[in-house]
This record gives structure tokens, sequence and C-alpha cells, in this order.
């Protein structure tokens, strides 16, 4: 069995080259794992990836564009929440979302998040790698990766999660199709309270308490509206 391996060659520039190299025979992989690997499909999460014959297949440019228009749902998510921009959200999902049995819409959805927001007033959310697959031309799921950060004064709490999201293309754009499913890999608190630190003064000075996310203006009328 060969596999290929990457090396280093001293040339000129130092620059990589790939060299082939045969693998011991007891590393034969498991009929098991053959098994496994063979088996994944469209149910599997990360898999299989999209092949094409070529760049110039029908359609390419338009998908291409759906994953990126998908993968800002995230993105638009996380600074929303860091906004406490509720309308901005929302729009995020489509109109007729389902927020729990009997409750439906987004002015409900917007009532869910103002429960979370208003415990915590601030928020930073990262998002990592997104998997996206479709099972249409107008349906998709994905998983992706988030570190969220988020608290006051008194506490800051630490999650490590990953999103498992259903999307629908509606009336030209792409949209959360349902409310987003957390799992959650860790959470604690971190022993910080960022909150608490005399100003930065950035950029004079890269410690203490910055002027994000009291800066934006749609934090400011959120946390000075009555809840």
């Amino acid at each position: 069995m060969l596999t290929v391996g990457l090396t280093q060659r001293g040339t000129r520039q130092g620059s990589l080259q790939l060299s082939c190299f045969a693998a011991p025979s007891n590393l034969a992989v498991s009929a098991t794992v053959k098994r496994k690997a063979g088996a994944l499909g469209g149910d599997s999460p990360y898999g299989p990836r999209r092949k094409r014959e070529s760049c110039e297949d029908e359609g390419t440019l338009s998908r291409l564009i759906a994953y990126e228009e998908i993968r800002q749902l995230a993105s638009r998510y996380a600074l929303a929440l860091g906004h406490c921009d509720l309308d901005a959200l929302v729009e995020l999902y489509v109109d007729d979302v389902e927020v729990a049995p009997g409750r439906r819409g987004r002015q409900e959805l917007a009532r869910h998040f103002d429960h979370f927001l208003r415990a915590y007033p601030v928020h930073f959310v990262m998002v990592g790698g997104h998997v996206i697959n479709f099972q249409s031309e107008s349906r998709a799921s994905g998983t992706v990766y988030s570190l969220s950060e988020f608290g006051g004064e008194d506490v800051w709490l630490r999650q490590a999660l990953a999103y498992e999201d259903d999307y629908e293309f509606r009336d030209g754009a792409w949209y959360f199709s349902k409310r987003r499913r957390h799992q959650l890999f860790y959470g604690g608190d971190t022993g910080l309270r960022p909150l608490a630190q005399a100003p930065a003064n950035w950029p004079d000075s890269a410690l203490g308490r910055g002027t994000l996310p009291q800066d934006w203006p749609s934090w400011q009328q959120y946390h000075q509206s009555t809840p």
C-alpha cells in the first residue's frame, strides 16, 4: 500500500515537494473502518463532499453563492447578538418560525431572545468551521462551531458549542428555518471579570475594559428600553 507523504527537500527556495513512501504492512486499514467510511452518506453532518466533473458545471456559481449566503447567516447571528439588535436577529429566520409548541413567528422569537439578552448584557460570539449540506435547491442543513463569552460585571461565562441548523431559501433569500439547536462541548465560569476592570483607554493600553459593545447605538437603545 502506498501512502503520500509530505517532506521538505533541501531546494534552494526551501519549497515543499511530494514524495511517496511505502507504509508498513501492519498499518492496513481494518474492514470496520472501511465499512464506516464507505457508509458516510447524506445523513452525515460532515459529508459527503460534493463532486463535480469540472468548474464549468451548470449551477456551480449559484451553489457557491448559496454557500456564502448561508455562512453569512451564522456570522450575522453572532453580530446581532453582540449588538443586542432583536430586529436584525429575528430577520435571519423564516417569518413563520416555530419557537415552541403553539408559539410561532418572529415576534415570539424576539421575546425568547429578549429573556436571554436581559440576563447577560454582553455577548461575544465567534463562529468557526461551517459545514453545509444541501437537500435541494431550497433546503439545506449545517453544523457550525461557536466559542462564546458572555456575562456582566459579576459573572463571565464561556461556552464551546456546535449549532445544528436547518436553512430554507424563500422569497429570494436564505433563512434559518428553525430555532438553532445547541450542542454543548463545555461551559463554565472563566473566573475573569473583564467588565469590572478600569477603562483601557484603547489604543493607549491593551489591558482593561474596552468600549464595546456599549458604544454600539443598537446596544444602547436596547438596554435603555423597558423590558
